[in-house]
Parts: structure tokens; sequence; C-alpha cells
């Protein structure tokens, strides 16, 4: 049996990352996926709770019999390592293929005690736009094998940006994930009613991760404001 390993902070998930895991799964026939969502990530500043990533991930892949969702992490109070999550999971070498992003891949050696990888799984690599195969190969010490496809150049980072700027992300993100994260994010609805302009002119604007039923402006008196709670989407 041969089993394929996605790590992450899936702060959001995303179709890349079943995208990239389905090419794993047809090029290298692997039986099975597993997303393992990082609780403590060690490189990274997660907001998102480590619950709420998991419950996104796991709509992400309702769908999709051949991957599933790992809690592994969920009890973790330490740093997350990749090398203590793959010893805990406990899979031989010669089944476990370890996913992961070419623009992550040329960093490996930064990781906690990246030399002992090695001897716990085999590489799978997704090319990204910005990182060439000739860095990749100098950069990158183990073994590995490329995942073939279209380069998609989707970040997490880049999604949060975009949603919080409420740019359509439905090509990219499931409708049942986006809600949940609607019901995570709230915004406050800011509407500016002044004397001088008209009902039907109303200003209305967003105000990013403000969630409050009442805040005192300085400024202009001649604006009566009211700020509204709403969720983002």
């Amino acid at each position: 049996m041969s089993i394929g390993i996605l790590g992450g902070t899936f702060d959001p998930p995303h179709k890349a990352h079943v995208e990239i895991s389905n090419r794993a799964i047809e090029q290298y026939d692997l039986n099975q996926i597993y997303f393992v969502p990082s609780k403590n990530p060690w490189q990274k500043d997660v907001s998102t709770t480590y619950i709420d990533r998991f419950n996104m991930t796991s709509l992400l892949v309702q769908d999709f019999n051949n991957i599933e969702v790992s809690n592994i992490e969920q009890l973790n109070e330490n740093k997350t390592y990749t090398v203590d999550t793959l010893k805990k999971l406990s899979i031989p070498k010669n089944e476990l293929y370890f996913i992961l992003g070419a623009d992550v891949a040329v960093d490996i050696k930064t990781w906690s005690r990246y030399e002992e990888l090695e001897k716990l799984t085999n590489f799978l690599i997704a090319p990204r736009n910005h990182i060439d195969e000739k860095l990749l190969y100098d950069l990158f010490p183990f073994e590995y094998n490329l995942i073939e496809g279209e380069e998609l150049d989707i970040s997490s980072s880049n999604i949060r940006k975009s949603y919080e700027d409420g740019v359509n992300l439905n090509s990219i993100i499931p409708e049942e994930v986006l809600n949940y994260i609607s019901k995570l994010r709230p915004a406050a609805l800011v509407v500016a009613l002044s004397a001088n302009v008209p009902s039907t002119k109303i200003a209305t604007y967003r105000i990013k991760n403000v969630c409050t039923d009442s805040i005192i402006f300085s400024g202009s008196a001649d604006l009566d404001i009211r700020i509204l709670n709403i969720a983002l989407g």
C-alpha cells in the first residue's frame, strides 16, 4: 500500500491541494493521501484555530474517496515538526510519500532535524513557477520525483489577502469552505449618513477584522456613523 502525506497549515485549504494530490495518486499509484494540518507550526504564525483549519480541510476533501484528513496533531501541545509527525504515523518508508511544493522543498534544510527525513519517507515535489528544476536539484538534499502537470501557484497567504479584499474565490475554494470562512471572519459595515447626502446615496465601507457594537470616531460632526456587524463574503 502506498500512502501520500500532505502537511501544512491549510489556512485556508484550497483546490490546488486536491489537484496536486490527485496528480500524485494517478502518477505514482498511491492508494491514499492524508492531509495533516499542523497544530503549532514552528515557522508560521497562524491565527485560525487548529479545529477550524481541520474542519475546513475536511470540507475540502469530503467528496474524494482517496483523500482524508488526519487528526494526528490534535493533541500536540508542542511545536509541530515534520520529522516528529512522520515518526508518529509509523508508516514504513517504502510505503510513504511526502508531498511538498518546490518553493517549500528548496528550504528544507531549515527544517528541524531534516537529515532524519530521508530515513522516513520518499519525496514527491510539485513544481512552482518561480522555482526552476536546476535550483530545486541544487538545494534539495534527497532523491525525489516530480509531480507532473500545470504549475499551480496558489498560496494560502495570497488567498487570505484576496478574501479580505473581496475578490471572488469560487474558482479556487469550494463553496462549503467559503461559507465556513465567512462565519470565522467577521467584519464591520460602516454606514455614513450625512445630512448633506441623500438617503439614496448612502456610502458604505468595509472595515476588516472588526467586530464591535460601537466605535467612537473623531472628526466631522455632521456624520451619523453606525456600525453594523456582518460576516465577510
